[in-house]
């Protein structure tokens, strides 16, 4: 039967829904890349934590190049005698085998950042530690060497030592040395307390992020492996790996 005034033929509305689909699927394949490319800049691959920015970034976006590929399916599931489409189809296939390939690389930069991450806090901390000691030596130093109570209180002030209210000063000499070196011991112990460690709480939830991203990125390699057809096989990749 023909079609009525005001339609379309079935083949002509298939065909100009699938270049819709196909336009769509090259603006969110853009999405992708601009989202990335302004996260990540500028580069600092040497930086842990940018990293873990880059692998959060990818991970978090990687709706958009997915959904692309399933419009670019779709296109040539409604154009089925369109040969450009399906090359298309066919080159960004080939394209998500190398977005498979990448994700599963995230895993291990993501425990290669963590590593990172650590052995620099390690030194950080370890630089603390000696400028935290450095610090009270030569403070215990000043104690010491004060003559009277002002001039003990104008060298911890110097210093920024632990200040002694002015009240305390008509005390002998050295029961306010004492009390100083007291007040020294309990400043620099909570100094060291305060130095983050690898073990330490405030970086237990840069652990729990990294295995969640590494868990991610692995989900993300299986999810575009579902999708990634294999034209010569005629199975997407994820069917031709699991089914070997």
């Amino acid at each position: 039967m023909a079609p009525q005034q005001g339609e379309f033929p079935r083949e002509d509305l298939a065909n100009s829904a699938a270049e819709m689909l196909a336009d769509a699927a090259l603006g969110l394949f853009l999405i992708f890349i601009v989202i990335v490319a302004f996260d990540i800049f500028p580069l600092r691959i040497k930086d842990p934590a940018w990293m873990l920015t880059f692998a959060t970034t990818v991970c978090n976006t990687m709706l958009f190049p997915l959904a692309g590929l399933l419009f670019l399916h779709l296109a040539a599931a409604l154009a089925t005698p369109n040969e450009p489409m399906h090359a298309r189809r066919r080159y960004f296939s080939r394209l998500a085998i190398l977005a498979v390939l990448g994700y599963l690389m995230l895993i291990p930069l993501i425990g290669f950042a963590n590593w990172r991450g650590v052995r620099s806090l390690e030194a950080r901390n370890q630089a603390d530690i000696v400028r935290i000691n450095q610090n009270n030596q030569r403070i215990t130093k000043e104690i010491e060497a004060a003559t009277s109570a002002k001039d003990l209180q104008f060298r911890l002030k110097s210093l920024r030592g632990p200040a002694l209210p002015d009240s305390l000063l008509d005390q002998p000499l050295p029961l306010l040395q004492k009390q100083a070196k007291n007040i020294m011991v309990q400043a620099t112990n909570f100094a060291l307390l305060q130095a983050k460690t690898p073990y330490s709480a405030a970086v237990v939830p840069i652990y729990i992020q990294s295995g969640k991203l590494a868990l991610m990125a692995l989900l993300c390699a299986f999810c575009f492996a579902s999708v990634t057809w294999l034209s010569k096989k005629n199975v997407s990749l994820s069917q031709k790996l699991f089914s070997s």
